[in-house]
């Protein structure tokens, strides 16, 4: 990766997605270029109006970007005066912004005229096709996103459009970070369609099943044990459990089929889980590295809402397999076979969790999949609404059932622990 010194970073390769430091967390989707990323990263973040940035190479120039497509000719100062070619991919949408931003807010508060970096942005200009700076349509750029915007239908915009409209007529005093957040407004709503395909209503039940089972076997065993324990207790006094005959519910017939039956079911469901979550599993594994084909921008949200949804459920379903390991454990059933089983599931759930959810998704082919004949506002990309996030798939809060696992694998390995030193130890002490 070649990369230029001072306050403009350089990508001449291609990036299939955004490499920009200045909001990336631990979220895969940070690094997915929808519009909420690149408006932060062209004209909310980069631009604050402090003059004292968070990182010095917080503006990014991609090298495939302002690509025209009839000629494959990569030129900024011409692809982004037609909206035919600017929302063709997010690439030329990035670069088109972030010069915008540059020609406007020069020389503060990014002193691109510094003496130490003069020459690299003008070598980086130069190769974008950007000959003068000055005469770049930066206002002409925001316009044409302006009416992109507008092309989508949403309530939301009444309140912002017009007054933007009148300010960015010129380009003195206008505020490109308050550009930026009115900008931001157009995904403030969304709506997710969870696929059958991908997380169907038999895996979700299967799962609920799952916690169910454990639950009542888990419970029925509470039962047992408090009356074991109260009967205990009134043995010990004068009583002798005459006066509480109730309690001494363990010893009956009824007790013993209840505990029989449970440690029947509770073994032969370990079994069948271990399997089925093995197979969900596999299938969920093949479907993140292959990744989806042909997937347009109406579809990607619910692709990866899924993909993270089904991830999750995956992980959690772990949860009751090691619970019933614990009880067949405390009951003296279980065996190697069963443990094998355990902990087979265990370490796909950690190979399910490091794929990530957005392996697979190509950006610049979903937007050459939702190009369309018609041109328009968009020119004959996807409008700027359809390639929102707008924050659900992060908020679900399920990406956050890493620490069970960990939780999960602690105990797995302590009941590894205690079963090997239970058979060995003890053949090794009647050996001696």
């Amino acid at each position: 990766m070649e990369a230029f010194d001072g306050l403009v970073k350089f990508y001449p390769e291609y990036a299939l997605h955004l490499r920009n430091e200045s909001f990336l967390t631990g979220h895969p989707l940070d690094r997915f270029p929808t519009t909420e990323n690149i408006l932060k990263g062209t004209l909310i973040d980069s631009n604050d109006g402090s003059g004292i940035l968070p990182y010095p190479s917080i503006l990014n120039l991609y090298g495939n970007g302002c690509r025209s497509y009839p000629t494959n000719e990569i030129n900024c100062t011409a692809v982004c005066a037609d909206e035919r070619d600017l929302f063709v991919d997010w690439q030329t949408q990035w670069n088109c912004l972030t010069l915008s931003n540059m020609a406007i807010n020069k020389p503060y508060p990014h002193n691109y005229n510094n003496s130490n970096n003069a020459g690299d942005t003008a070598r980086i200009l130069n190769q974008l096709g950007v000959t003068n700076l000055t005469a770049f349509d930066s206002i002409g750029v925001l316009k044409r996103y302006i009416a992109c915007a507008n092309e989508t239908w949403f309530p939301s915009w009444d309140s912002y459009l017009p007054e933007w409209e009148a300010l960015v007529e010129t380009s003195q005093h206008l505020n490109l970070h308050e550009l930026g957040v009115a900008f931001s407004h157009i995904c403030d709503e969304g709506i997710f369609q969870i696929s059958s395909d991908i997380a169907g209503p038999g895996i979700l039940c299967s799962y609920m099943m799952s916690f169910a089972i454990v639950l009542y076997a888990w419970m029925c065993f509470r039962i047992l044990h408090i009356a074991s324990s109260i009967d205990w207790f009134a043995r010990l006094t004068r009583y002798q459990g005459k006066i509480y005959s109730f309690i001494t519910f363990h010893r009956s017939r009824l007790a013993t089929r209840i505990d029989y039956s449970t440690c029947t079911l509770i073994a032969e469901m370990q079994e069948a889980q271990c399997f089925f979550s093995f197979a969900v599993q596999v299938g969920l594994m093949t479907i993140n590295i292959h990744g989806p084909d042909g997937l347009g921008s109406s579809l990607w949200r619910d692709f990866i809402l899924n993909r993270s949804l089904m991830k999750a459920l995956t992980n959690i379903a772990t949860f009751p397999i090691l619970l019933n390991q614990i009880l067949l454990y405390k009951l003296h059933l279980d065996s190697f076979y069963s443990l094998s089983l355990c902990t087979v599931v265990m370490a796909m759930s950690y190979a399910t969790y490091a794929v990530s959810f957005i392996r697979g998704i190509s950006p610049s082919t979903m937007y050459l999949t939702s190009m369309t004949i018609e041109y328009g506002a968009c020119g004959s990309g996807p409008d700027l609404r359809s390639l929102c996030s707008f924050g659900q798939i992060e908020d679900t809060g399920l990406h956050h059932s890493r620490a069970l696992m960990d939780m999960c694998l602690a105990t797995l390995i302590i009941i590894w622990a205690r079963k090997l030193w239970r058979e060995f130890a003890g053949t090794l002490w009647l050996r001696n």
